[in-house]
């Protein structure tokens, strides 16, 4: 007759033991989650007023949503580019009011941070996405970024998304997809315009499918 012990427990016990081993397949996004947290938390607790750029920005919105165009300080305007206030009317006309925009912003900022993942991940392996996550989870400009009205939390979404899907993936919808971004890119600042002569230099060297 077999006698068990502490020091030799019958083989049923290793079974779950042998059969759990915690998977990191959902850590990317739970650190993206957590990021988001840690904004929203910024914006129910944090008070910043609208100053410099975030009030032209939001006056240009709140000009088009009433109808009188493209409109700054009683008159039309290119001194802004129109791309970040399309997008922040379209956004004031469904939310509403101003939270909600600001909380629409980040989780601008957490997508920002998944995309970094998947750069890092598809360029220099799994550890290197993860730390570039969790970098920018922490950042401390992406943290406060919600709580003002400034193109930069969408600029930088749109400025990785197009590095992702021009040098990420291979084949010609995914190089055209990163062109239209990149052309988005331009309607938010104005230096991007000079970007597509450098991306189409870079994607030259980009291997091609057979």
């Amino acid at each position: 007759m077999r006698h068990f012990s502490i020091f030799n427990p019958p083989r049923l016990l290793y079974i779950p033991v042998i059969m759990y081993r915690p998977s990191l397949r959902f850590l990317p996004l739970s650190i993206c989650l957590a990021a988001f947290l840690l904004r929203l938390a910024c914006i129910l607790r944090c008070e910043y007023g609208i100053h410099s750029d975030a009030g032209e920005f939001l006056a240009i919105a709140r000009n088009l949503i009433a109808g009188k165009g493209y409109y700054l300080d009683g008159g039309a305007s290119a001194y802004r580019m129109p791309g970040y206030p399309l997008v922040l009317a379209l956004l004031y006309l469904i939310s509403g009011n101003l939270i909600w925009l600001k909380i629409i912003q980040a989780i601008v900022e957490a997508v920002t941070g998944l995309l970094m993942y998947l750069v890092g991940k598809h360029h220099f392996g799994e550890r290197a996405g993860i730390g570039a996550l969790v970098l920018w989870s922490l950042l401390p400009v992406s943290v406060v970024q919600p709580l003002s009205f400034m193109s930069e939390g969408l600029f930088t979404l749109l400025f990785v998304l197009t590095v992702y899907l021009s040098f990420s993936k291979t084949g010609y919808r995914w190089s055209f997809s990163g062109g239209g971004c990149c052309g988005a890119l331009a309607l938010i600042k104005a230096q991007m315009a000079l970007f597509p002569v450098v991306f189409f230099g870079l994607w030259l060297e980009k291997p091609r499918p057979v």
